[in-house]
């Protein structure tokens, strides 16, 4: 069978909501590509769109990880919104330590937009044990209680796009780090 028309036959198929949720899936994941804010509103309407068709479908894990990907969506628009106001408070703390000692009265610009920073290598490492962690309990719990038929796979890839979409929200960056 040609893939063309696998694909053109697959997408016959597809509901209205499974169209949009594609659609808005791959513009959310373009946005993101290019740090665009509008990853958020348009990334909610392709999670809450896949926790209604796998919920109805009987596929509540996947529903779940929808779901909390809707959360954290929230959380990250307003991070990127705001969040500029949390990392020039720790800014303007460092800023009057060190007019304290030096002469001059300057003062930090505040910006609500949060900005890109990188983790420290210990805070990767954090990351990566919550990860792992996670990865383990997911995976023993799916082979456990499920009858999955990739359950240790399905739970570590579960684990890493939970922490990843964890740190896109805190608008961390994919290179780098700044130092220990």
């Amino acid at each position: 069978m040609d893939l063309s028309y696998c694909l053109h036959d697959s997408f016959l198929l597809m509901t209205v909501p499974e169209i949009v949720a594609v659609a808005t899936g791959i513009l959310s994941v373009w946005f993101a590509r290019n740090e665009s804010i509008l990853v958020y509103p348009i990334g909610i309407i392709s999670v809450l769109l896949y926790v209604y068709i796998c919920f109805n479908v009987k596929l509540y894990a996947d529903s779940a990880i929808n779901f909390y990907y809707f959360i954290v969506s929230i959380y990250g628009w307003y991070y990127w919104r705001k969040g500029g106001r949390l990392q020039n408070q720790n800014k303007q703390q460092i800023k009057k330590e060190i007019d304290s000692v030096c002469i001059g009265e300057g003062k930090l610009n505040a910006v609500d937009e949060a900005e890109i920073t990188s983790n420290s290598f210990i805070q990767n490492l954090y990351y990566l044990f919550i990860t792992v962690a996670l990865g383990i309990l997911l995976g023993y719990l799916l082979n456990n209680f499920t009858d999955s038929d990739v359950p240790w796979w399905d739970g570590f890839t579960t684990a890493i796009f939970f922490v990843a979409m964890l740190l896109m929200a805190q608008r961390k960056s994919r290179t780098g780090y700044s130092g220990l």
